[in-house]
């Protein structure tokens, strides 16, 4: 009996480890689309206009517990206007600001406002209908919208 549960132990712990955990987004599929766009700023900012809701978090790429987490139940949602984002959290306004785009080198965009906007740290990328700040280089957190309206 004593030699059954260090291998039944051993099992589970091989079994659990077998299951690797599929991410939902690829975010080389971001990268990708986005070089394939050839973004000028005009175009870029055009694009970011709409509402987007936070969807999915992954948290940190450097970190000792990195993690994805569905974040839907949040209702954390960005409505990005020509110069202003207004953010609803479960569906009241939650904060008013003006922005602008940061372009550094010619393809990296980045949110620039009077004051910071929680879960839009880092380069922003778009791929179709879903919006990634990548804030993971600089062990932050990637925070992923969709695209609502």
């Amino acid at each position: 009996m004593k030699k059954a549960i260090p291998f039944s132990l051993s099992l589970f712990l091989f079994v659990a480890c077998e299951k690797e955990f599929e991410p939902p987004f690829d975010n080389q599929k971001f990268y990708d689309y986005h070089e394939t766009q050839n973004w000028n700023s005009e175009d870029f900012k055009s694009e970011l206009i709409g509402e987007w809701q936070l969807i999915y978090q992954y948290c940190c790429s450097e970190a000792t517990s990195a993690a994805w987490a569905d974040v839907r139940e949040e209702e954390y949602v960005l409505n990005i206007g020509v110069d202003s984002i207004l953010v609803y959290r479960k569906g009241e306004l939650a904060s008013t600001t003006f922005w602008e785009l940061e372009t550094r080198g010619e393809t990296a965009f980045y949110l620039n406002s009077e004051v910071g906007i929680e879960n839009t740290f880092g380069t922003i990328y778009l791929n179709k209908e879903y919006l990634l700040f990548h804030g993971s280089p600089a062990d932050g957190s990637d925070s992923y919208y969709e695209r609502i309206k």
